[in-house]
């Protein structure tokens, strides 16, 4: 089992108690770290606090169905690797998720076999993702989205979590304008944070990059050119 796929966070989405305690049981195999969600409004709610790298949801559900799940999903970490589950007879309604840039979606029952599938398919999309980014010639710096390091010509740092994230949300970005707010809830999962946490945020980054590439735009946010 590749490590890598072994520590991602995986958010699980069922509601039906047995399938998602027989499911999330399987999985077990496959990921070390699982968070488990009954319908789509609860699982909203852990996307809001924390940015998991895989998203596993049924389609019909109460209160939030699968389809709306994934737009709201998307509306805070647009690259999160998605999956879908439902029935033979939902067909139509996997047609219409298609658009949505989900991975794949998976047909009742899951099973190992089935998984194991996913996790082949989590791979291939991680290792599209592993090459090195370079942000600037002069100085040489560059990311590794793999290893969440940074290199500053022969300097090497390894970033935290919230770097890491700010760092990929600025590449993702690059050119483009990024509202506090925008960046806040991303990182945080809140747009209350304080202005000084992001800040402060920003200048640890921008001390290991040594070189004045985020600029700030007054009274509106950031910016990577």
């Amino acid at each position: 089992m590749n490590k890598k796929i072994f520590e991602l966070d995986v958010l699980y989405v069922e509601d039906d108690l047995i399938v998602r305690d027989n499911t999330a049981d399987t999985l077990s195999y496959f990921f070390k770290n699982i968070t488990l969600a009954q319908h789509g409004k609860e699982a909203l709610e852990h996307l809001q606090r924390f940015q998991p790298d895989v998203l596993i949801t049924d389609y019909v559900m109460p209160y939030m169905n699968g389809y709306t799940l994934i737009v709201e999903a998307r509306k805070l970490y647009p690259k999160l690797i998605t999956f879908i589950t439902s029935s033979y007879t939902d067909q139509d309604k996997l047609l219409k998720c298609i658009p949505l840039g989900i991975s794949d979606y998976i047909i009742k029952p899951l099973d190992y076999h089935k998984l194991s599938k996913v996790v082949q398919t989590i791979g291939h999309l991680i290792n599209e993702h592993t090459t090195d980014v370079l942000i600037d010639q002069m100085p040489c710096v560059t990311y590794s989205q793999q290893s969440k390091t940074l290199c500053v010509d022969d300097k090497k740092f390894t970033l935290s979590k919230q770097e890491s994230d700010l760092i990929e949300l600025l590449i993702e970005y690059r050119g483009r304008v990024l509202s506090k707010e925008m960046m806040k809830n991303h990182l945080y999962g809140s747009w209350d944070i304080e202005d000084n946490v992001l800040k402060n945020l920003l200048y640890r980054l921008r001390k290991k990059i040594s070189v004045d590439m985020i600029k700030t735009i007054k009274n509106i946010g950031y910016i990577l050119e």
